[in-house]
C-alpha cells in the first residue's frame, strides 16, 4: 500500500512537471509572434493665458494594447478600440525590434482590426485553433499588461457563448469568458492553448469584478480576418 502511494505521488509530480514544461514552451514560442501595440493620437486641450483667456492646443496622447502576427506577410490582429483614432501605431517584439504599422482593415462591431507592417523577410506567425473551446480548458494569455511590456498569465475558459453589453445599443455576442488576470493594455491579447494556437483574443473585462474577462473565439476571429482580407482585394 505504501509503495502504491509513493508511485501515485511520483506520477502526479511528473504530470505537473510535464504540464509546466508544456506551458513554458508555449510562452517561449508565442513571444516570437505576440507584440505590444503603442499608439499616439492628437488631443485638443486648452492653455490658460491668465484670467479669462486661453488658447487651444493639440497634445499627443499615448496609449496601447497587444497584438499578434497572423501571417508571414506582416498582418497583425488587435482590437479596433486599441488603434481607433490613432495618428501613429508602433508594434514591438520581445527582442526589441519595432516597426510602424498601419490599419489595413477594421471591423468595429466585432472590435477587430488588422494592422500591416512592412518587412523584408517573412515573419513568424501564429495559427488559429480549429478546435471548439471547452469549458475549464486551460489557456495562457500573453499581453502588454499596464503597458509594461509582454507578460504571461494563465487561466481557464470559464464561460462559453457570453454576451457583453458595452453601451445601451452595442453589445458583443458569442464571447468566451476567462478567469485569467487581465489588465489595461491586455486588449488584443491572444489566449493560447497547449498546442500553441490562438483560442481567442481579449476584448473586454467586467470592470467591477475579478476574473471576468472576455475574448472573441478563434473561429470567429479567423472567419472575420479572412472576410476582411477578401474585402481588401
Amino acid at each position: 500500500m505504501k509503495q502504491m502511494v509513493v508511485m501515485c505521488y511520483i506520477a502526479v509530480v511528473l504530470c505537473n512537471q510535464s504540464c509546466a514544461e508544456d506551458w513554458t514552451k508555449v510562452a517561449k514560442d508565442s513571444l516570437d509572434y505576440t507584440v505590444t501595440v503603442t499608439c499616439q493620437k492628437d488631443v485638443l486641450t486648452s492653455v490658460n493665458l491668465g484670467g479669462f483667456f486661453s488658447v487651444p492646443q493639440l497634445k499627443k496622447s499615448e496609449y496601447g494594447g497587444t497584438g499578434f502576427v497572423v501571417s508571414p506577410e506582416g498582418y497583425i490582429l488587435t482590437c479596433h478600440h486599441v488603434v481607433d483614432c490613432a495618428t501613429s501605431i508602433e508594434v514591438k517584439w520581445s527582442n526589441g525590434a519595432s516597426k510602424q504599422a498601419k490599419i489595413h482593415r477594421a471591423d468595429k462591431p466585432n472590435d477587430i482590426a488588422i494592422l500591416k507592417v512592412d518587412s523584408d523577410k517573412r515573419l513568424r506567425h501564429t495559427q488559429f485553433s480549429l478546435t471548439e473551446p471547452l469549458l475549464a480548458q486551460e489557456v495562457l494569455c500573453l499581453g502588454n499588461a499596464k503597458l509594461e511590456g509582454l507578460s504571461a498569465t494563465r487561466g481557464i475558459v470559464s464561460g462559453l457563448d457570453k454576451t457583453v453589453h458595452i453601451s445601451e445599443t452595442d453589445k458583443f455576442t458569442g464571447l468566451l469568458q476567462t478567469d485569467a488576470a487581465i489588465n489595461t493594455g491586455n486588449s488584443g491579447c491572444p489566449a493560447y492553448g497547449k498546442d500553441g494556437k490562438v483560442v481567442g483574443m481579449m476584448v473586454a473585462v467586467w470592470g467591477s469584478a475579478e476574473g471576468m474577462a472576455y475574448m472573441v473565439p478563434a473561429k470567429k476571429l479567423k472567419s472575420r480576418y479572412e472576410a476582411l482580407m477578401e474585402e481588401a482585394r
